[in-house]
Parts: C-alpha cells; sequence; structure tokens
C-alpha cells in the first residue's frame, strides 16, 4: 500500500436450496453463557512499507494489539482494544522521496515512529474465521504536530499545537481517526493467524500478518 485511492466493494446475491426429502433439521443452537460470551486476544503483527512506489527502499512496520470481546451470538462480536503501532517510515532516511513528504521529519527518532490508539471492533465470526472492521483513535502520535509538510522556506506558516481530535486534509496528514480491516483464523485451541491493512480513512499505510493468543 502506499497513499493512493483504495475502493470498497459491496456484493449481493441469492442462493437456492432444493428440497431433500432425507433431510434432517439440526438441533436449536444453544447461546453461549454470560461468561462463555467474553473472550480476549493478543495479537503481535509485522510488515514493511514504502511511502512513494517509486522510492528505493522499505521500511519495516508493526504492532501489537490486545483486545476484548463480547459474543452477542455465535456469529458475531464486539469489542474495545488498546493497539500498539511501529511505522519506520518516519525518519529523515535519504532513500525517501523528496517530492512526496507528507511530515516535517529532520532526525531518525524512535519516538517519532511509535503511536498508540484505542479501537472499537465489530466482527463477524464464521467457524474458526473471523472477519471484521476497527475503528480506532490515537492517544499518542508523536507524528500529528509535524503534519502536514511545510516547505522550510515558507516563512509565512507556522504550526499550532493539535488536540485529540481535530479538523485535517487527509491528502496532507493522517488525522486522528484510523481504520483497521482484519480476517483471522484459529489454527489451534488458542493460536490465530492474522492478516489486516491499517488505512488512515481511504488511504492505505500498510498490510500486516502475524500470530496471536486468544482467550
Amino acid at each position: 500500500p502506499n497513499m493512493g485511492l483504495n475502493i470498497a466493494n459491496l456484493s449481493g446475491g441469492f442462493k437456492y436450496i432444493p428440497t431433500y426429502h432425507g433431510y434432517v433439521a439440526r438441533g436449536r443452537s444453544i447461546l453461549p453463557s454470560i461468561v462463555d460470551r467474553f473472550s480476549g486476544e493478543v495479537i503481535v503483527s509485522g510488515g514493511s512499507r514504502q511511502r512513494y512506489y517509486k522510492d528505493t527502499k522499505s521500511f519495516p512496520t508493526g504492532s501489537i494489539s490486545i483486545g476484548g470481546y463480547y459474543h452477542s451470538c455465535h456469529q458475531h462480536r464486539i469489542g474495545l482494544g488498546v493497539d500498539g503501532f511501529y511505522n519506520g517510515i518516519f525518519t529523515n532516511d535519504p532513500a525517501l522521496s523528496s517530492s512526496f513528504g507528507r511530515t516535517n521529519i529532520s532526525t531518525d527518532e524512535l519516538s517519532n515512529k511509535v503511536r498508540v490508539g484505542i479501537n472499537l471492533a465489530n466482527d463477524v465470526v464464521i467457524g474458526k474465521f473471523t472477519a471484521g472492521i476497527q475503528f480506532g483513535v490515537y492517544v499518542h502520535d508523536p507524528i500529528k504536530n509535524l503534519e502536514p509538510y511545510i516547505d522550510p522556506n515558507n516563512t509565512n506558516q507556522d504550526r499550532k499545537e493539535k488536540g485529540l481530535i481535530y479538523a485535517y486534509n487527509i491528502e496532507d496528514e493522517d488525522g486522528w481517526l484510523y481504520t483497521r480491516l482484519a480476517a483471522k483464523y484459529r489454527i489451534m485451541d488458542h493460536i490465530i493467524a492474522n492478516v489486516s491493512i491499517k488505512t488512515h480513512l481511504y488511504k492505505a499505510e500498510f498490510i500486516e500478518f502475524g500470530l496471536g493468543y486468544a482467550f
């Protein structure tokens, strides 16, 4: 993913099942108890990204996510979580395209590469497979006060300290809201595989792959 446009698709269909006289109806599904409706996950993921597709170097990305979920039924759950993100793109590496800058970063510091957010998750559960979307808000974002990019030679612009939620132009900066589309598969009793894409509105930030522990 880069800073290009990502298109979401919606589709529909129908299903026809011919009558089978030997069909035996399944027993009525029993909803889990109140205690069994709660679950949790810890997932560690990683990947890499470029800032611009013509850049000659990729930078590492990673995240750790901790979430708690409430199962409203066998096929649906909602949850709250905490995310920690690492994005190596926030540096002054000369391999980065100078014509596609979104931040005024002049140093290579770990503190600029770490973000923390809280998210609200909405998932569909089909057997061992889970798919869903998360909406998150950054509670720690050292980059927001370095965006958008300002030409150092332009002395007519200055920066103002940004709060938790603020107005922004997605074409120029990431902003305070992030989303994540995730697909997970339980490969063992407590072990899950994860693939997800993190975006800021319609602009992708990175794709990540990971493993997690479910409890």
